[in-house]
């Protein structure tokens, strides 16, 4: 999901959306991953309603994994597309 954000211009691709509802979709994925899947997929140059809630929820969850949760605060901190900061913090989760 990273180099999705990474490369987000306003909202996801169409090859993109389909990567997200795989995800959304994957038994494997955890509930993190499907709640920042869904947000993502959703998104309309921001996040928006139910969508940024779960972010915020997902921001305050203690059983998140530390990624899960950065991913979201940057998420929710997008408009139109990336800073150039959130996108160094991106990059440093790609590895």
């Amino acid at each position: 999901m990273a180099q999705i954000i990474i490369h987000l211009n306003h909202y996801p691709s169409a090859g993109e959306k389909q990567q997200l509802t795989g995800i959304i979709h994957d038994n494997h994925a955890t509930a993190g991953e499907k709640v920042l899947a869904g947000a993502l997929m959703h998104m309309q140059h921001s996040v928006q309603g139910d969508d940024a809630a779960a972010l915020r929820a997902l921001i305050s969850d203690t059983h998140a994994s530390p990624d899960e949760r950065e991913l979201a605060y940057i998420l929710l901190g997008i408009t139109h597309h990336l800073s150039a900061d959130d996108k160094r913090r991106l990059q440093t989760l790609e590895h």
